[in-house]
């Protein structure tokens, strides 16, 4: 039912902004061999959220954290298998770093089922397409404006969560929605809000970086998540969570500076190879 008020949330603001801000929405018209595959882009959302949320119930959350900061190392092996891009052995050297320094940070009781495992793998690798995709859609060919696929995932993503949720989540339904009071609806709008805003900065940063990236930062994130909470709630931190810390935010240091020399060599190789050509053309008098 949350993610059901996400999908709506950010379908209507998405489509408010079509109308409020066309040049920044930049929406294009969407070819008729596009709407299968956007479909099961959409599917490929809901899929996710859904093994996500079911990977919590038979995984402890310590668990889930802990295999979740590996999604940096399935991106870099999903996108070499799948896209052929590959990076220096350097570049893949600086992700140890980030997500064992991550993993050092999690803490918890671990445990889980053997369903639940096979599950939490599965959504990781999920999660990994649904990065690549994204990005495909965003940035590649006849490519999408960020607000444009939101409006067009969101909304598709709504249609086919209803029926589930009906099925699932009854009593959301029948006994929740209109027997709240006014201030329950106006925290359900401001959650919805700022899921649409989330999401919004989530798809703007896909276009502007790599997937890769993209997970890079999650472990960062998670970092930071435990640095502000220790500061706002003066939590005790372990020794090996600072450790955890430092390892992290290093690493992702490391790899801006080992992405950039790899970024850098890659350019002068490719002007090298194209003076090459040009300078064995023969000239024609």
């Amino acid at each position: 039912s949350i993610t059901l008020i996400h999908m709506v949330s950010s379908a209507v603001y998405s489509g408010v902004l079509r109308y409020c801000m066309p040049s920044y929405y930049n929406a294009r018209e969407i070819k008729k061999d596009e709407r299968i595959r956007l479909v099961l882009v959409s599917v490929l959302f809901i899929v996710n959220i859904a093994l996500g949320n079911v990977s919590i119930k038979y995984c402890s959350l310590a668990l889930d954290q802990i295999v979740r900061c590996t999604m940096p190392a399935w991106t870099a092996v999903v996108q070499y298998l799948l896209l052929g891009e590959k990076l220096s052995g350097r570049v893949y050297l600086t992700l140890v770093p980030i997500i064992g320094g991550a993993m050092m940070v999690c803490k918890g009781e671990i445990k889980a089922t053997p369903f639940g495992v096979v599950v939490l793998l599965v959504s990781c690798f999920v999660s990994t397409i649904k990065g690549i995709v994204t990005k495909l859609l965003l940035s590649s060919g006849n490519k999408l404006s960020p607000l444009q696929l939101l409006t067009i995932n969101s909304s598709l993503g709504a249609f086919e969560l209803v029926p589930i949720t009906l099925y699932a989540e009854t009593p959301f339904f029948t006994s929740f929605i209109g027997h709240q009071p006014i201030y329950v609806y106006l925290l359900l709008l401001f959650h919805g809000f700022t899921a649409f805003a989330l999401n919004v900065s989530n798809f703007e940063a896909t276009k502007s970086t790599t997937p890769l990236v993209i997970n890079i930062t999650g472990n960062v994130k998670q970092v930071c998540m435990i640095i502000i909470s220790v500061l706002v709630f003066k939590q005790p931190l372990l020794g090996s969570s600072i450790i955890g810390c430092l390892l992290t935010i290093g690493g992702s240091f490391w790899y801006s500076v080992e992405r950039y020399k790899f970024d850098k060599e890659k350019k002068e190789q490719e002007q090298s190879k194209v003076e090459e050509v040009s300078d064995e053309k023969p000239l024609i008098n």
